[in-house]
């Protein structure tokens, strides 16, 4: 990870020497369930790098790899790596080389992409003792870990993809290769909890 993001720093200089992009995709970096959420939401000004800056203050909750625990600011990471990679941002990769080639058109990025009138499903909450509409919550810096917006008609399109192991359907092309396709199924988070054995008597 620190060759690819220099400013990416652990609390624990080991973990910021192994981390791997596995390792945040798999949440099994040590930090605890939801750590640094409150760095996004409720929605701030922070910066995707200004967040990924404070993961060296974040002490962590248990050894490095030994358990699973979900975090978001981890894919957050993760999708940093594609403009380190690439020159270009997360959210424009993603729509250039995943809702363009699929013909994902009611899919987006970003809540602020949709204009009064837009067939969406908008978040309600009580309000008064009464439920009602409420606004959107702008989390565009926490992106990679869940900003995207879609329909199930363009979701089912992702899914075929699958199913299809990268390749486009009715016409020449990927979206991914085979191996990257194997790779992608053994991103599995995986638990080494001792499991308890019990004596059952009849």
């Amino acid at each position: 990870m620190y060759q690819r993001l220099p400013d990416f720093r652990m609390y624990d200089p080991y973990v910021s020497h192994e981390m791997t992009i596995r390792d945040l995709l798999t949440h099994r970096s040590g930090m605890g369930l939801g750590e640094g959420d409150l760095l996004f939401f409720p929605p701030t000004t922070y910066t995707r790098e200004e967040i990924i800056h404070q993961l060296r203050y974040m002490k962590p909750a248990s050894s490095f790899r030994r358990r699973f625990a979900y975090d978001n600011l981890l894919y957050m990471t993760a999708g940093q790596i594609i403009p380190a990679v690439t020159g270009t941002s997360w959210d424009e990769f993603v729509r250039q080389h995943i809702f363009a080639p699929l013909g994902m058109s009611h899919s987006n990025v970003s809540t602020a992409a949709f204009q009064p009138g837009d067939n969406v499903a908008y978040p309600h909450s009580k309000l008064n003792g009464k439920l009602q509409v409420i606004p959107f919550e702008n989390l565009d810096n926490a992106g990679p870990a869940g900003s995207i917006n879609s329909s199930a008609a363009d979701m089912s399109k992702w899914v075929l993809l699958q199913l299809n192991r990268g390749k486009l359907l009715g016409r020449e092309g990927r979206l991914f290769s085979e191996a990257g396709r194997r790779k992608c199924g053994h991103l599995r988070p995986s638990s080494r909890s001792p499991i308890r054995r019990r004596r059952w008597r009849p």
